[in-house]
């Protein structure tokens, strides 16, 4: 089973970094990260939005 997160977190700059992670449930790290920074909360909201969405439509669900 595979799995992906998604997640925004301040930086010590008050800048905000967005974090994507994905992998196997079997693996104790994850196989992949990705880090995205962007200057206002605002902007990353939205970019977190566009990829839960393009998520959905590949056919990942929310399991919160």
């Amino acid at each position: 089973m595979r799995y992906y997160s998604i997640k925004i977190r301040p930086t010590l700059f008050g800048d905000f970094t967005l974090t994507r992670e994905y992998g196997s449930i079997r693996n104790s790290k994850p196989t992949g990260k990705i880090d995205e920074y962007f200057d206002a909360l605002d902007v990353a909201v939205l970019r977190l939005k566009k990829l839960v969405e393009l998520k959905f439509k590949k056919g990942y669900w929310d399991d919160i």
